[in-house]
Parts: C-alpha cells; sequence; structure tokens
C-alpha cells in the first residue's frame, strides 16, 4: 500500500505541468484574454526551453558525461529531451503557478500550485533527470516567463491610457 502512494506521489510530481496547465485552463475561463495569454505564454514558454536546452547543451545527471562530451564534440547531433538545462517539467510548473497567482491573487491556489511545484522538482531531482541547479534555473526562468507574460495581458487588458481632458464640472465633496 505505502508502494502505491509513492507511486500516486511520482505520477503527480512527473505530470505536474500538465496539471497545472488544465486547472490554470479551468480558472482562466472567465478571463478569456488572460486565457489567451496564457496559453501563448505557455507555447513560448516551451519553445524558450528547447531552445535553451540546445545553447547549454548540458547533459542529464543520468548521462555519462565522458560518452556525452566525445559526442558532441564529434558533431552527433541529438534531440533536445536529452539536454538538461533547463528543466522543462520546472520550467512549466514556474510559469503556470507565477501567472496564476499574478491573475487571482489567491494564496490558497498559489499554496497548492507550489506543492504540486515542489512535488515536480523533487520528482526530477530523484529520479536523476535533472541536477537541482537545472529544476532551479527551469523554475526560475519560468516565474520570469508566467510574470513577464501577465504583465503582458494586463498591459493589452488595460489598454492605452489617456489623460481626460477637463469636462469643467464644479468639484464635490
Amino acid at each position: 500500500m505505502q508502494k502505491i502512494g509513492v507511486a500516486a506521489i511520482d505520477y503527480l510530481g512527473y505530470f505536474g505541468p500538465q496539471i497545472l496547465f488544465f486547472v490554470a485552463i479551468y480558472l482562466l475561463i472567465k478571463w478569456p484574454l488572460y486565457l489567451a495569454f496564457y496559453l501563448i505564454g505557455f507555447a513560448t514558454n516551451v519553445l524558450v526551453n528547447i531552445t535553451l536546452k540546445g545553447f547549454f547543451k548540458q547533459p542529464r545527471p543520468s548521462e555519462d558525461r565522458k560518452i556525452f562530451n566525445i559526442s558532441v564534440n564529434n558533431g552527433k547531433r541529438f534531440g533536445w529531451d536529452v539536454y538538461g538545462m533547463p528543466s522543462g517539467h520546472s520550467q512549466g510548473v514556474g510559469f503556470s503557478t507565477a501567472f496564476i497567482f499574478c491573475v487571482t491573487q489567491n494564496p490558497y491556489l498559489l499554496f497548492g500550485f507550489i506543492l504540486i511545484s515542489v512535488n515536480t522538482i523533487v520528482q526530477r531531482i530523484r529520479y536523476k533527470n535533472h541536477t537541482a541547479m537545472q529544476t532551479v534555473i527551469g523554475f526560475s526562468l519560468g516565474l520570469c516567463w508566467g510574470i513577464l507574460f501577465y504583465m503582458l495581458g494586463k498591459k493589452f487588458i488595460r489598454g492605452k491610457m489617456n489623460k481626460k481632458e477637463d469636462d469643467n464640472a464644479f468639484f464635490q465633496f
């Protein structure tokens, strides 16, 4: 029975980005413009992650570093999933956590999102998919990207602010 509980927690960590993604969509249904910015931000967050993995070319902890370095130095190409820096799972949960908290300002949602995020980060380190540094960098990038897309959405929703001309109304208390 204990193994089933541990396995369930591990699966929650593995599927953390997807869980938070669908919860975020559910929460943002009532704010369609924020939902659009969330979806665009989530997609571009994935593209940023893939680009950075190709740039850093840092192996995952489970890779044999010597063989990995020989392969990279001899021009062998790898898919983006071979590289570990930054952690895509951590970046995904960081993005969703930041964006949802900025929109809702709900501390209970923040607590739940952080629980799933921490579980995801621990799962990635525990199974040697990423180093602690790869997960911290990924989560931090996701947080920044989430805040950026929230701010873009807020600016778009608010629109261009213009100073109102004086309507010569009496000042009343």
